[in-house]
């Protein structure tokens, strides 16, 4: 029997039947993966560790393809028996073609194979082989690869690619053995890895029978016939392409203790073929990595791959543990979940290899290619998993209430009283923090609990107890109001926290809502009774009064005479006795009322015995040390009784009965008068008064009543803060001549030094070569100047001042060197102006005159004086200066003047004269206009340039020429220039003269320069049967008048200013159809006219008053122009245009280029047309337009080769 020459497997693989085949195509062969998780987080949401700060650092789950290999073994090899039509799996793809009865050549046959990376897989080997007897259908040799663009009949698609293999055909008697190996480069596994499922890589073969072959047996099919292909395992996948899976703990509240080592999960490594050679290398691909509540990265397996902190690990068995960090303190508290993720890493290129040699018997190659997809070169999530962490969700810890009350001062509505501190206790019930807190040994949640007293304020305190019962005690009498709001943190092992507020608020007691209300003034007669009705009224907002249980009378405050009594109702009598209670006395007793929770308050009730009579009032006075003050009584409008006729008194005095009243005492001595009939009291408060000093003044009323009563009353003096402080007075002296200074406004009983020496006080002192001595007690110094010193020198030094009432102002002391005359006088002179020739008289001015004392023989002399100036002085001090004849505007001198002083000194200064010229100002000129047929029209020329003349003012303020103005010549064209009529004329621009009181006299100054305006002017023809209809006038330039201003201030009362104003010609334009166009003829020719504006304004003071008065009088006429401008036109109108012509594109297919590429080969260039407009003129009227196109340069086209390779 033959034997079959098949290349060894690593084992022998089942074909897929047709129906999976069809599944494949259609997309529903998938792989069972495991069960659905718990919760976890999103994997996009996880970033650091080896997913990199961006999280796109590994291939996520739900981002993974499923793989279409079957699962168990060695699922890295697919194989597969050919059926008609081909099949797929894994993006390896192969194709069968074999005759048939409708063939049209009944001996071809062929197969292909295609891959590509739909499936995101690379691959390490292919290969295709049959065996069967054939002896009369093939013949041995070797069938050679399909070239690139060739398409295997019924085929998907061309060849893309000319493959290097051929299919070997060996023979043994009938037997032929049909081997197609593939040899592998890095090349052909990139450009597969590169291929996607519309473009795959795709090589063919094709023969021929030796005879005619539609019933088998077949060279591409039978039960012998296999495709097969290896691809490269999956980072997430053990060598032999089975899916890695983990099987994670299930638990929940984990409650958190730092360092404590828990197992997360378990990862699974499906085992090795039985048959299996190789050693897998998975587990040691696994890094397992934490993230926290938001997905960041917290700790891993490996921190050489993931960085950060080693945090867990994986044993040999693939167990996962997890050491805790700290979450307290930290950023991971209050963390909800902890997050893990299994992450496979890629495989090396030695790693992919050894897969190979498992897989495939040693055949097959891995290179760097072998990695180029995400899918190999990522590393590869295999699963995510959360789980969630004791939190304040999982408990609820509590207290009886949160909020108690305490009443102030009473321990109940009932009393009694308590004048100490009083508590409340706030007892836990479940859940119990002592349960929380216990260890998780323990079963507790190793929760910590502190107590936070911030909003404790201070008098109050708070205490937890071992059972975590919370006691707050307040204050001794808290205040209605006052609170304490201890709080309660429980922090859980994960950092999250539960607060717990408790709030004990004091509420008011009897006495503090209630208010007793003081009644008014009980009035009545002696021996009668008085009676008073005590009120209550609420004093807090939102709670009524109490009303007393009990009053009472304080007896020790009645006074003898009077007799008080109360009842239950709080009713109140008073009765005073005739004989020993003086008339207007008013008595306070006080009641006490005793409240239901048994706290008092008390309330005085006043009575007041009265008579008719009417009390004066004094009101308090207050005023400053040194003030005077008055005191005048007030009557009221009615007296005790009640009535306005009540008696007021008819005499005053003081205490001791007399009209004066003398006080002395530590504020001094006051001195007090009152007036017997009007109770007037007047007095000056010393001047030594201290602040806040009250002086009391008795006065006795007297009033005829039965017999004469008197009715004391007391008037009240207030001492403000004095404005009256220690000064003493600027003294002045010769050299070494002692001077005293004396000490005003001192408080009585002050004492004076310059310091403290050595704990004594400093009674002499030196500084500078003066020397001072003082008097302790009267304050007076004595200063004497140093022999030396000079007129204006001065010294100051402080004095210390002792004050009764404990204040030591320090007070200045000057003393000034007696100042000579000339210090003190200071003589200056006033600057002058003069015209040349002529006299300018300076008198002296001294800035003290009083001080001004002159020497008797000479006082004022002259200082060298510039040749040409005639200058003299009197003995007043006054100047007389003559300028020379000759002398120029600006010119000027200082005068030298010394000033000698009856005692010697003397001064110097200076006196100015100045120059100024005569008064000057132009004569405008005229302008003259001559029209030239010559000169192009719209267009002139300057003939002759104007220029001004000029005047000087006499004397006698009359003015006289001395330079006669030049008159401007404009020479204007009219000759014709176009069909279109444009020409400009000149607006000659006008000169004001005029005045300005701020320059200096005879100056002139140009304030703006003059320039020619311009009037343009247009014919447009719109000319109809030889007529035209439209005159335009374009834009037309005012002139810009010369301005012309001169000094000096005149002391006129009216300023007149006159300007001579040209006045422009209007042009009458006549168009005539009998004239060529663009044909002027001038039927009259323009003249500009002139007019005169005289401008008078009113002066007052130098300064324009009211509005100018002006008046306008025409000089010279205006004569407008009168052209004729022709309209007749003829001819024709002819406009071109050019544009492009755009380039076309040819595609020319290259089978030698490598497919997916292209090249410009020749530029595209677009060409050129000229399209030209044509329209006949008829009496200046546009007709139809003719157009016609050319093509002037003929465009390029892009050529662009692709490649079919």
């Amino acid at each position: 029997m033959a034997q079959l020459s098949r290349r060894p497997k690593r084992r022998a693989r089942t074909g897929i039947a047709a129906s999976s085949v069809i599944a494949l195509a259609l997309g529903a062969f998938s792989v069972v993966g495991p069960g659905p998780l718990a919760t976890q987080a999103a994997a996009a949401e996880f970033t650091g560790g080896l997913r990199g700060d961006d999280g796109q650092g590994a291939v996520e789950k739900e981002s993974q393809k499923a793989s279409d290999l079957d699962t168990g073994g060695n699922s890295c090899t697919v194989s597969a028996s050919p059926e008609p039509g081909g099949g797929s799996q894994a993006g390896f793809t192969w194709h069968t073609l074999e005759p048939s009865q409708v063939s049209k050549d009944k001996t071809q046959w062929g197969l292909s194979v295609a891959f590509d990376n739909s499936k995101d897989r690379t691959f390490a080997d292919w290969s295709f082989t049959n065996s069967g007897r054939f002896r009369e259908l093939l013949n041995a040799g070797t069938v050679p690869a399909m070239a690139a663009g060739q398409t295997l009949p019924f085929d998907k698609g061309p060849v893309t690619a000319k493959a290097d293999e051929s299919i070997d055909i060996t023979a043994s008697r009938e037997q032929r053995n049909l081997n197609l190996d593939a040899d592998l480069t890095e090349d052909e596994v990139k450009q597969f890895a590169q291929a996607g499922a519309d473009n795959p890589v795709r090589y063919a073969w094709q023969g021929k029978y030796t005879k005619d072959n539609i019933s088998g047996p077949f060279a591409t099919r039978g039960q012998n016939a296999a495709f097969t292909a290896v691809v490269n395992p999956w980072p997430s996948e053990n060598m032999e392409c089975n899916p890695i899976t983990v099987n994670w703990e299930s638990f929940d509240k984990h409650v958190i203790v730092e360092g404590e080592e828990t197992k997360v999960g378990h990862i699974n490594i499906p085992a090795l073929d039985e048959d299996s050679q190789g050693q897998d290398d998975s587990l040691s691909r696994m890094v397992v990595e934490a993230y926290d509540d938001n997905g960041k990265f917290i700790g891993t397996s490996n921190a050489k791959e993931s960085g950060g902190s080693q945090r867990l690990r994986v044993d040999e068995k693939g167990d996962i543990y997890f050491t805790w960090p700290k979450y307290r303190g930290t950023d991971l508290a209050a963390n909800k979940n902890v997050n893990f993720s299994v992450i496979a890493l890629p495989r090396s290129v030695d790693q992919l290899q050894a897969a190979v040699k498992n897989n495939n018997f040693d055949v097959g190659a891995a290179f760097d290619s072998s990695n180029s997809l995400t899918r190999y070169n990522k590393p590869n999530v295999i699963d995510s998993k959360g789980f969630r962490l004791d939190d304040t969700e999982d408990h609820t810890p509590r207290y009886d209430q949160n909020e108690k009350k305490i009443i102030s001062g009473v321990d109940g509505p009932r009393g009694p009283v308590n004048t100490g501190r009083q508590t409340v206790t706030f007892t836990q019930v479940p859940d119990l923090l002592k349960e929380l807190a216990k260890k998780k040994a323990d079963g507790g949640f190793e929760a910590t609990v502190e107590l936070d007293d911030t909003y404790v304020l201070e008098g109050w305190d708070v205490e937890m107890d071992e059972d975590y019962n919370v006691t707050v005690t307040s204050p001794e009498n808290p205040m209605p109001n006052t609170f304490a709001r201890p709080k309660i943190t429980v922090e859980y092992s994960n950092g999250s926290t539960d607060e717990i507020q408790l709030f004990v608020l004091v509420d008011p007691n009897n006495t503090q809502v209630t208010d007793l209300v003081r009644p008014a003034v009980a009035k009545g007669l002696p021996n009668q009774e008085i009676t008073s009705q005590i009120g209550t009224k609420p004093i807090m907002r939102g709670r009524k009064p109490v009303f007393p249980e009990k009053f009472e009378v304080d007896q020790s405050t009645v006074p003898e005479g009077w007799t008080v009594t109360v009842d239950p109702t709080g009713k109140v009598t008073a009765v005073a006795a005739y004989n020993d209670v003086p008339l207007g006395t008013t008595i306070s007793p006080t009641v006490k009322a005793t409240y239901p929770d048994q706290t008092t308050d008390e309330v005085e009730v006043r009575f007041q015995v009265i008579a008719e009579i009417k009390i004066p009032d004094y009101d308090r006075v207050t005023d400053r040390p040194g003030k005077a003050v008055t005191l005048t009584p007030t009557l009221p409008e009615k007296g005790l009784s009640g009535s306005e006729t009540d008696q007021p008194p008819y005499r005053y005095s003081f205490a001791n009965g007399e009209l004066e009243y003398t006080v002395e005492d530590d504020s001094g001595t006051w001195h007090l008068t009152i007036d017997e009939d009007t109770g007037e009291i007047t007095t000056t408060i010393p001047r030594t008064a201290p602040e806040g000093y009250i002086l009391d003044v008795p006065v006795h009323t007297f009033y005829r009543v039965g017999e004469t009563k008197m009715v004391p009353v007391t008037a009240t003096i207030t001492v403000l803060r004095s404005d009256i402080v220690p000064v003493y007075p600027v003294e002045s002296t010769g050299p070494n001549e002692p001077v005293e200074h004396k000490v005003k406004d001192a408080p009585r009983g002050s004492t004076f030094s310059f310091g403290d020496l050595d704990g004594q006080p400093l009674l002499t002192k030196e500084e500078d070569g003066w020397t001072y001595s003082i008097d302790p007690k009267t304050g007076v110094v004595t200063a004497t100047p140093p022999a030396d010193s000079k007129p204006g020198d001065k010294k100051t030094i402080t004095v210390k001042v002792a004050t009764p009432d404990g204040s030591t102002p320090e007070v200045p002391v000057t003393t000034v060197v007696k100042l000579s005359n000339s210090w003190e006088a200071e003589p200056t002179y006033q600057a002058e102006t003069v015209y040349p020739g002529e006299t300018a008289t300076l008198p002296v001015h001294f800035d003290n005159p009083d001080n001004a004392k002159l020497a008797k023989d000479k006082p004022f002399k002259l200082g060298d004086i510039p040749a040409g100036w005639d200058v003299s002085i009197d003995d007043k001090g006054t100047i007389t200066a003559t300028a020379p004849k000759g002398a120029k505007n600006g010119d000027a001198i200082d005068i030298p003047v010394t000033v000698t002083y009856e005692d010697g000194s003397t001064d110097t200064t200076k006196a100015k004269v100045t120059v100024i010229d005569v008064l000057e100002r132009e004569i405008p000129f005229n302008t003259v206009y001559k029209y030239d047929p010559t000169v192009n029209q719209g267009t002139y020329k300057v003939e002759t340039e104007g220029k001004p003349g000029k005047e000087t003012l006499n004397k006698d303020r009359t003015w006289k020429r001395v330079e006669d103005p030049v008159d401007e010549v404009v020479v204007i064209g009219t000759k014709p220039m176009s069909e279109k009529v444009e020409w400009t004329e000149p607006i000659p621009y006008s000169t004001v003269i005029r005045e300005n009181p701020n320059l200096a006299p005879g100056e002139v100054k140009v304030v703006q320069e003059g320039s020619n305006g311009e009037a343009s002017y247009a014919a447009v023809f719109n000319g109809v049967n030889g007529e035209a209809t439209v005159t335009e006038t374009k834009a037309r330039t005012e002139p810009t008048d010369r301005i012309v201003e001169h000094g000096p201030r005149l002391k006129d009362q009216e300023l007149v200013t006159e300007a001579t104003r040209k006045i422009p010609f209007e042009t009458t334009i006549v168009f005539d159809d009998t004239l060529a166009a663009g044909e002027q003829v001038v039927d009259k020719q323009g003249v500009v006219g002139e007019e005169k504006v005289t401008s008078t304004q009113k002066l007052v003071d130098g300064k324009p008053s009211g509005d100018p008065v002006v008046q306008t009088t025409t000089v010279t006429e205006k004569q407008d122009a009168v052209i004729r401008v022709g309209t007749k036109t003829t001819g024709t109108n002819t406009e071109t245009v050019k544009s492009e012509v755009p380039f076309g594109v040819k595609i020319e297919f290259d089978p030698n280029m490598a497919a997916g590429t292209s090249e410009v080969t020749t530029p595209g260039v677009p060409g050129e047309k000229t399209v030209t407009i044509k329209r006949d003129i008829t009496n200046s009227q546009p007709g139809d337009p003719k157009i016609t196109e050319s093509v002037t340069q003929e465009p390029v086209d892009q050529v662009i080769k692709v490649g079919t390779k």
